[in-house]
């Protein structure tokens, strides 16, 4: 995936690199995030990718468990990493565990404590519509907001390079 950031009259190219792994009742998505330039030199607070989705009806939203922190839009402007580090010893785990009919889906992220440390982790957002304006996230207008919720990664703080992390989706 590329994405295209512009930061005053330059556009710049992100790059997302990953393949996909297929098990019984799982996946596995190593992703790496390459940088052409320092984040930290050239984005504001609140720079990042928001990867989200709709949750159907029949699913209980505040059933979602979030092990990762929930999104507060007031942290980006101080120090925003703290609530991370409760899910960190060396490697920082979080995970997302939504109730399903049957096996509940689980989504595990597993990213190295000095990326997280550099501010990139997930943020659960438990309402896209709440936080679009303050954060400043352009959607399109196509785009139906209820009951979408979402993973948010800060990257204004990200030095140049290629950022790893595991990512792994589950149905048991």
């Amino acid at each position: 995936l590329s994405f295209y950031l512009r930061v005053l009259f330059f556009k710049l190219t992100m790059d997302l690199k990953t393949d996909v792994a297929f098990f019984e009742s799982s996946a596995y998505i190593p992703m790496t995030l390459s940088l052409p330039v320092n984040a930290s030199k050239r984005l504001h607070r609140k720079s990042g990718v928001l990867y989200s989705f709709r949750i159907p009806d029949h699913i209980d939203i505040q059933k979602i468990e979030a092990a990762m922190p929930v999104i507060n839009p007031a942290l980006f402007d101080g120090e925003f990493k703290a609530p991370a580090r409760e899910f960190c010893a060396e490697i920082c785990e979080f995970s997302l565990k939504i109730p399903t009919a049957g096996n509940p889906l689980t989504m595990s992220l597993a990213i190295k404590r000095e990326l997280v440390d550099r501010g990139l982790f997930p943020w659960f957002v438990s309402d896209i519509k709440q936080h679009q304006a303050v954060m400043r996230w352009s959607l399109p207008d196509k785009l139906a907001l209820d009951r979408r919720v979402g993973l948010y990664f800060e990257m204004s703080d990200l030095p140049i390079g290629s950022h790893p992390w595991d990512f792994w989706i589950s149905f048991k």
